[in-house]
């Protein structure tokens, strides 16, 4: 079973890091977001005492998106956030594809 979960950016990056320090490959930013995940189920299970087994996919390296983890360890990356009514308002500029 899974689950669709969104993770800000700057958390997707410090999990990286970590991912870097420990297994010594800078991932590419779009697998950030699985280890983002991955950490975040084993600190629960840690908290819980709880036992599972957690997949997470690794693809690519960092190597071409080094100036991205420049911007994220200076301190220079954001979180974007949008509230629902914004979300909504652009859904409905999205046109209608009849088949």
């Amino acid at each position: 079973m899974m689950e669709a979960i969104g993770i800000p950016q700057t958390e997707c990056f410090q999990g990286a890091i970590k991912f870097a320090r420990s297994e010594g490959l800078i991932p590419a930013p779009e697998p950030t977001h699985a280890i983002a995940a991955a950490i975040r189920e084993a600190l629960h299970c840690k908290e819980t005492g709880e036992s599972k087994v957690i997949l997470m996919a690794m693809c690519g390296h960092g190597h071409f998106d080094l100036p991205s983890y420049d911007k994220f360890l200076r301190g220079d990356l954001v979180d974007l956030s949008f509230s629902e009514e914004r979300i909504q308002a652009s859904l409905s500029k999205i046109p209608k594809i009849v088949s």
